[in-house]
């Protein structure tokens, strides 16, 4: 019974992921709370459009663990939910690893400018962070941040990298 009741939950999840609105926000939102449900849940609330949906993975983050928790991070970036750079922050200075390292990479998704110093302060940045941040920056016109990241990117041995920074 169980099982069924999964399979029917990711059915309806799916569906909502296709045609959900703000108005489905809430009934994904208590799936959050269920391990069992919450990626499921997460993916959902992934698509739907509106910031009534980034704010319901922003308020899950505290209690998300695992999996769950690295896959909110990477959805808050890939909706550039800007209202949760405060967080990712606090992630990235965190003791968490993978945590850490999935908070870099929503923050250049996001491309907020107060990300700029805290990334550029961690050690081993991958150099297609540096890239989409840089990118996100210049295209949303912070200038100044952008040139910063450029400036580190400068210093890249790599051909693509010395390319995209001459663009």
């Amino acid at each position: 019974a169980r099982r069924d009741m999964s399979v029917r939950l990711a059915a309806i999840c799916r569906a909502l992921a296709r045609i959900g609105t703000k108005q489905s926000v809430p009934a994904l939102a208590e799936l959050l709370g269920d391990e069992q449900t919450a990626p499921i849940a997460r993916y959902a609330l992934d698509r739907i459009p509106g910031p009534e949906a980034g704010e319901t993975l922003r308020k899950a983050l505290p209690r998300a663990t695992g999996a769950v928790r690295l896959e909110i991070i990477a959805s808050l970036g890939s909706r550039r939910h800007r209202e949760a750079v405060g967080d990712l922050l606090a992630i990235l200075r965190g003791g968490d690893a993978k945590a850490a390292t999935a908070a870099t990479w929503a923050l250049a998704a996001i491309g907020d400018p107060a990300a700029v110093d805290p990334i550029l302060a961690t050690r081993a940045v991958p150099v297609d962070v540096l890239l989409t941040l840089a990118a996100r920056l210049t295209a949303d016109g912070h200038a100044d941040a952008a040139r910063k990241v450029y400036a580190r990117l400068e210093s890249s041995e790599s051909d693509h990298v010395q390319a995209a920074v001459l663009e």
